[in-house]
């Protein structure tokens, strides 16, 4: 797959302990920014890359269930079970009546993300995609965090969005396994660093099977 799309705005903050019910209304707020764009919500791509939505909620209910019994578990408990209930809360909130969807998995779930929104940009499905990628703490006492970025079609910012990212295909060889969740979004934000501070003028981010080329244009930082 090849083609340009910007990085405009990014976020990266953490998560405290807590069902994804109350921690989705906690972050609705940080992602304002990311959707004060101008594009219209029916063309805005919303993807949630994740490896655990869901999963504290889902215990919860079923240890629930396993108490009073299935008749008188919460039903307000139960929709949040699923992994998309994220997804869907968030569309809901801003209105997103373009392509919206879940992908799960660890460090492939975001490059993945990368890799489908340039796809709605080439199927003309969508001129921006929001990209939020929440990793849940599991335990109390643990904390999980939550990175979300916005990629535009570089023929519809005005002014232009001050990151330009080539998507390649990857020339590497196979990783055994996807890196974990964090680790990616660490290189991730490291690149942005670079490129931001003139550190760098380009970088490579891979989770092994593909890759993608970040670029910036010569006099532009992140902002």
């Amino acid at each position: 797959m090849g083609g340009m799309i910007y990085l405009d705005m990014h976020h990266l903050s953490m998560l405290d302990w807590g069902l994804e019910r109350e921690l989705i209304a906690s972050i609705t707020p940080r992602l304002v920014p990311l959707f004060d764009s101008g594009v219209p919500r029916h063309r805005t791509c919303l993807i949630v890359a994740s490896s655990n939505a869901g999963a504290a909620t889902s215990v919860k209910f079923w240890a629930d269930a396993a108490q009073v019994g299935p008749a008188l578990a919460s039903p307000e408990l139960f929709p949040w079970c699923l992994a998309n209930a994220p997804c869907g809360a968030i569309a809901r909130h801003f209105g997103v009546t373009g392509p919206n969807f879940t992908l799960l998995g660890a460090g492939d779930a975001m490059m993945g993300a990368i890799e489908a929104a340039a796809g709605q940009f080439a199927l003309d499905g969508a001129d921006m995609a929001v990209v939020v990628v929440p990793q849940f703490a599991e335990l109390q006492g643990e904390t999980g965090h939550l990175f979300a970025f916005r990629l535009q079609r570089h023929d519809v910012s005005d002014p232009p969005s001050p990151v330009l990212i080539t998507v390649m295909p990857a020339s590497v060889s196979p990783a055994p396994a996807p890196p974990p969740l964090p680790e990616s979004v660490e290189t991730f934000v490291r690149l942005l660093r670079q490129l931001d501070d003139g550190g760098a003028t380009a970088g490579l981010i891979s989770d092994g099977q593909r890759s993608f080329r970040l670029e910036r244009p010569k006099g532009r930082g992140i902002g």
